[in-house]
C-alpha cells in the first residue's frame, strides 16, 4: 500500500480512524472499517444509475413503436393527398386535352361543309 494511503484519515465523516485504502470510484480515502460500506454505497449509486438508464431505455423501446405508427400514418396520409392531386390534375388536363379534340373537330366540319 501507499504510504499517503496510510497517513490521511478516513473521509467518511466524523470517523478518526486512518484510511487503508483509495475509492477509485470517487478518490475518497476510507478505513477498513468503513470500506465495504462504502462499497456497497457505490454499488447502489452505480445500480441506481444502471436501473435509470435501462428504464430510459425500456421507455423508448415502448415509445418507438407510437412514433413509428404516427410515421407510417402521416406517410400514408401524404401519400392519399399526392395520389389525389395527381388524378385532380389528370382529370383537368384530359378534359382540355377532349374540349380541345372537340373545337378542333367542330372547326374541321365547318371548314368541310
Amino acid at each position: 500500500m501507499h504510504s499517503s494511503t496510510l497517513s490521511r484519515s478516513c473521509s467518511i465523516s466524523g470517523c478518526k480512524h486512518l484510511s487503508r485504502a483509495l475509492c477509485i470510484c470517487c478518490n475518497q480515502y476510507v478505513c477498513i472499517d468503513h470500506l465495504k460500506d462504502h462499497s456497497n454505497n457505490q454499488n447502489d449509486t452505480q445500480l441506481t444509475s444502471l436501473t435509470t438508464d435501462l428504464n430510459i431505455l425500456s421507455d423508448r423501446i415502448h415509445y418507438t413503436p407510437l412514433v413509428d405508427s404516427f410515421f407510417l400514418t402521416t406517410l400514408e396520409k401524404w401519400r392519399t393527398d399526392a395520389y389525389r392531386t395527381i388524378d385532380r390534375f389528370y382529370e383537368t388536363q384530359r378534359r382540355h386535352f377532349e374540349q380541345f379534340i372537340h373545337e378542333n373537330r367542330d372547326k374541321q366540319r365547318k371548314e368541310i361543309d
